[in-house]
């Protein structure tokens, strides 16, 4: 069991590195909510992401919003770096691809 979660951080590491479009982002949020981001766009500089309009109060509960009807059409963007930094600070707690 250790070793299966040891190898979720380095898969997860990975996909931050080398973010892909489709990427989901499990974010977690201040209140301890967890909604979904959807990467649209990737480029040398920027993420582009879109996000879920539902929050749940447990991550086990994501896949329950995890819907292409779910997601709100206006696009954020985010740099590399602080994509890596709310991953570091353990604000992303998972990404699936």
């Amino acid at each position: 069991m250790a070793f299966a979660g040891s190898n979720n951080k380095i898969e997860n590491q990975a996909y931050i590195n080398s973010p892909q479009i489709g990427d989901v982002y499990e974010y977690k949020t201040e209140e301890n909510y967890y909604y979904l981001m959807k990467v649209t766009e990737v480029s040398p500089q920027e993420i582009v992401f879109i996000t879920n309009k539902f929050e749940v109060a447990r991550s086990s509960k994501l896949y329950t919003i995890d819907k292409a009807e779910n997601f709100l059409e206006e696009e954020y963007q985010i740099s590399r770096q602080d994509l890596q930094d709310l991953y570091r600070n353990e604000d992303i707690v998972d990404v699936n691809r």
